[in-house]
C-alpha cells in the first residue's frame, strides 16, 4: 500500500465531497464556515483543494451542518475512494486516538458498511 498515494486520495475525496454539499446549499465558502461554525472558511478551502486533511472534528461539524453524523460523512467519502480495502485501515488506525463515543460512531459505520457491501 502506497501511504501518501492513500492519503492524497482520500484529501481529494474528502474536498469533493465538502464542495459537494456546500454547492448543494448554494453556500459561499464563508457561508459554509458559518453553518460549520469554529472553522475558518480558508481551513474548508484547503480542504476543498485537496491541500488539507479534514481533523474528525472539522468531519464532524461539517455532517452536522448538513444533519448527517460522523459515518454518514465518512460513508459519502469513502464512496469517492477508489476500492482499496486494505487503505481504509489508515482511515480507522486513528481509531486510537478518537473518544469513546467518537469510536462507537465509527465502528458503527464499518458494520453498515460490511451489511451493505453483503446485502
Amino acid at each position: 500500500m502506497n501511504s501518501p498515494d492513500y492519503e492524497a486520495r482520500y484529501r481529494r475525496a474528502a474536498g469533493a465531497v465538502f464542495a459537494e454539499l456546500r454547492s448543494k446549499e448554494n453556500w459561499s465558502l464563508r457561508e459554509f464556515a458559518e453553518q460549520v461554525g469554529d472553522v475558518a472558511h480558508t481551513s474548508l478551502y484547503a480542504v476543498e483543494r485537496g491541500e488539507s486533511t479534514p481533523s474528525v472534528d472539522m468531519l464532524g461539524r461539517v455532517a452536522a451542518c448538513f444533519g448527517m453524523d460522523l459515518a454518514g460523512i465518512l460513508l459519502l467519502i469513502v464512496d469517492k475512494l477508489d476500492p482499496e480495502p486494505a487503505g481504509l485501515s489508515n482511515v480507522f488506525s486513528q481509531l486510537q486516538r478518537m473518544s469513546a463515543a467518537r469510536r462507537t460512531e465509527v465502528e458503527q459505520f464499518i458494520a453498515f458498511l460490511e451489511y451493505r457491501d453483503t446485502h
